[in-house]
């Protein structure tokens, strides 16, 4: 997962640069809000970075510090929904956003979402930035970043049956997110998410439960599209993957042997004393 942040921070920065350049070589007066990627995937109860960068060359006079506002916009039944997140944030975001410039002067507008719960997950994040040039006040948006959220992996032994396997994760929804199983690499199970699922909860529980092979290996692995989020080998435990010799029952076999043994002798010895009782009288 954390590759995958580090590509998409990659790309963004590389994006930026692209984007300035092209604005100076046009020549273009235009300001713009560009967030990149468009979609980013975090642990639940991790923080979640959303990147907004406010594009504008030298030439291009800003008068004044722009004002920064953050939303969440959703849609139900075809009303937009907009939940303030900064500045002032609704009531589920205080003190969980964060500006990560301070220098009201930057260009980086991006903010940070702590302790990300699955009610994050929807709709969009939309940075849009309200300023002065050319003695208008003038406002412009970005296009938006989703958050995706998952839970961590269960991958073990089923609770109610240990001779299966049972592998495990909550995600949020979206029919992207897949749950596969590997054995011994090669995939023997794959799911995803029901899009025609009615009212489909905030969180869906991937899984699969599978009867466990003796000496094979197998990875439980969660991908979003093409892009791995998630993996997890199982370790089979060791008497199970290898069968024990266990050691003769030595002292039971001579306790077993010493019994008819024991029996033996007292009859014997009762049958001599009656034979020596005889011989006297």
């Amino acid at each position: 997962m954390a590759k995958v942040l580090m590509a998409s921070n990659s790309k963004t920065d590389l994006w930026n640069i692209v984007s300035i350049a092209l604005l100076i070589a046009a020549g273009a007066w235009a300001q713009s809000v560009t967030q990149r990627p468009d979609e980013v995937v975090y642990k639940l109860a991790q923080d979640a970075s959303f990147d907004c960068q406010f594009i504008h060359t030298p030439d291009q006079q800003v008068a004044k510090n722009p004002i920064l506002y953050w939303h969440q916009i959703t849609s139900r039944e075809s009303k937009t929904e907009m939940t303030r997140l900064w500045p002032d944030p609704e009531l589920m975001y205080k003190d969980r956003v964060e500006v990560l410039d301070s220098d009201r002067n930057s260009p980086n507008r991006s903010v940070l979402l702590k302790n990300v719960q699955w009610e994050d997950s929807c709709g969009k994040y939309e940075c849009k930035l309200s300023y002065w040039a050319a003695g208008q006040a003038k406002r412009t948006k970005g296009s938006g970043v989703k958050l995706l959220i998952h839970d961590s992996m269960f991958f073990g032994l089923d609770p109610e049956n240990n001779t299966k396997l049972m592998c495990a994760v909550n995600v949020s929804r979206d029919d992207r997110f897949v749950l596969s199983l590997k054995q011994d690499g090669y995939k023997v199970f794959q799911k995803n998410t029901d899009p025609l699922y009615p009212n489909m909860p905030l969180s869906i529980t991937l899984s699969v439960i599978l009867p466990l092979e003796k000496g094979m290996n197998y990875e439980c692995q969660i991908h979003l599209g093409s892009t791995m989020i998630m993996r997890q080998p199982f370790q089979q435990p060791f008497e199970m993957a290898v069968e024990k010799v266990l050691p003769q029952p030595v002292f039971l076999f001579v306790a077993i042997l010493l019994v008819p043994i024991t029996v033996l002798l007292a009859l014997l010895t009762a049958l001599l004393v009656l034979c020596r009782s005889d011989r006297r009288q």
